[in-house]
């Protein structure tokens, strides 16, 4: 259907083709229905400006897919940092542990050199070392050794 917008310029209502005519001539048009061929032309136009949209929206999607595929490739390389950060850190972790081993292991050998020195103190103060003649096999009997040496010295 053709209206009036602006004095002498006439369009399509449905359609975003616009024809300039006089108000006679639009008159005469719409009096003979020769609108039709415009409505028709209105559609084609329609038609051509959702293609366009179509295919606007196709790159929107195809550049979206390339994006979430340079996404896709930080997620791998940030994966593989992850993995790296985890090996180091399983390997950290073995390194405290066999640290730990080791600071324990120095305090019963602590341990053992002050049962050996609380024998020598009983000794050199003439005193009898009793259980102390057996080597001690353990870190426990050693420990127990000093304790028992320390107070026969002090007594």
């Amino acid at each position: 259907m053709l209206t009036s917008m602006a004095g002498a310029t006439f369009s399509l209502v449905a359609g975003e083709v616009t024809e300039r005519f006089s108000e006679g001539e639009a008159d005469r048009l719409i009096e003979a229905k020769l609108a039709e061929p415009f409505k028709a032309a209105a559609s084609v136009e329609a038609l051509d400006n959702l293609e366009t949209g179509r295919i606007e929206l196709a790159e929107r999607v195809e550049m979206l897919g390339t994006a979430v595929d340079g996404v896709g490739d930080d997620v791998s390389d940030l994966r593989i940092k992850v993995d790296a950060l985890e090996k180091a850190l399983a390997a950290a972790n073995d390194e405290i542990s066999g640290l730990r081993a080791k600071a324990e292991e120095s305090s019963a050998l602590k341990d053992v050199m002050k049962a050996l020195t609380d024998q020598v103190a009983v000794i050199a103060a003439g005193g009898s070392i009793g259980k102390f003649e057996a080597i001690a096999t353990t870190e426990d009997e050693a420990v127990n050794a000093s304790a028992k040496a320390s107070k026969k010295a002090a007594s």
